[in-house]
């Protein structure tokens, strides 16, 4: 069964689950093909939203910087 969901929430799922890997494995032990299969949805989905691996490394990086600056205050 095909579960459509907003745009925003489907990407930050895709976000979730690549910082939770990238924790769990590394960033090099970690495959877009793990990440997807974690979120449950096609590989094409992943190239979507992130047109590659580092983007969406990029990406998890922005977001524990803005934690961490957001704690620091």
């Amino acid at each position: 069964m095909r579960i459509t969901k907003r745009p925003e929430e489907r990407r930050a799922e895709l976000v979730a689950a690549a910082r939770l890997l990238f924790d769990r494995k590394g960033v090099d032990k970690t495959r877009v093909s793990d990440i997807v299969k974690h979120v449950g949805v096609a590989q094409g989905v992943f190239y979507y939203y992130f047109p590659s691996k580092s983007d969406i490394v990029a990406e998890v990086v922005r977001l524990v910087s803005s934690e961490t600056r957001a704690n620091a205050e």
